[in-house]
């Protein structure tokens, strides 16, 4: 799975279930573990809900707000979003430039870039700043890889 990983792991605590993991490198990592309240707390919440399923449509459902319209009321902020549904917006973009549509991408890539709301004194290297640096730097090398495309 990974070239790094050890799979050899050591059981640190029965009841917590924190277990001790060497890395390739050599360091040991403790991995925090769950308790036995909580693995039941979890399997009634399974029991209850039942398992989750992802939706095929759920890409789009995501960036509906992304719909091009001109309305203002609900701007995408893709500098505030948490990574994971900021990664959902990166994928649909890619999926967008690997379908092709290469016009639709560049108007989504410039929707999002005029809705961050960066101010103009932002300094993109200071270390607390480097998540936006790594959005605009994965916004602008997409809008080139597309540009390439258009005549």
């Amino acid at each position: 799975m990974f070239a790094n990983t050890n799979t050899s792991a050591d059981v640190t605590g029965y009841n917590t279930g924190e277990v001790a993991v060497k890395r390739g490198s050599g360091t040991t990592k403790i991995r925090k573990g769950q308790t036995e309240e909580e693995f039941q707390e979890q399997k009634k919440q399974f029991w209850a809900t039942g398992p989750s399923v992802s939706k095929t449509d759920i890409l789009a459902e995501l960036m509906s707000d992304l719909s091009l319209s001109k309305n203002e009321g609900s701007a995408l902020l893709l500098n505030k979003m948490e990574k994971i549904d900021r990664e959902k917006v990166f994928y649909y973009l890619n999926r967008l430039y690997y379908d092709r549509q290469y016009d639709v991408c560049l108007q989504k890539i410039d929707y999002l870039e005029k809705n961050m709301n960066i101010p103009p004194d932002f300094n993109l290297a200071l270390k607390k700043n480097r998540s936006v640096a790594h959005v605009l730097r994965d916004l602008q090398d997409l809008r080139d890889r597309c540009q390439s495309h258009l005549p």
